[in-house]
């Protein structure tokens, strides 16, 4: 199933228009209900994602870090220029120079 994601993230060109983009990690724990340790993690992922508003076409990548570095490579590969980037508040995203790369960045943050 890997190998399909890989060839369908490659036959989709690059989006366009608005694009959300976010980032996560997916883990599993394992617990012991006595001691309760957060740093038992059998296998944890960071993913990171763009998806396109107008179409719901969407990427989603595995990568093993949150830098500006890794975020801004992924953006520039998969989005044409002109593009205009909607993300949370993340550090990383901050740090890019959106006009230097074409497109415009916008910052939501939903207040809980």
């Amino acid at each position: 199933m890997a190998e399909y994601f890989k060839h369908l993230q490659n036959t989709v060109g690059k989006l366009e228009g608005n694009v959300q983009v976010d980032e996560t990690m997916w883990c599993h724990h394992t617990f012991d209900y006595q001691i309760l340790d957060p740093t038992k993690h059998d296998k944890h992922v960071w993913i990171f994602g763009l998806i396109e508003e107008s179409t719901h076409v969407f990427k989603v990548f595995h990568v093993t870090n949150r830098t500006t570095e890794t975020l801004q490579e992924l953006i520039v590969k998969h989005c044409k220029t002109g593009t205009n980037i909607h993300s949370d508040g993340w550090a990383a995203y901050k740090a890019i120079n959106w006009r230097e790369i074409g497109m415009t960045h916008f910052r939501h943050v939903k207040k809980p």
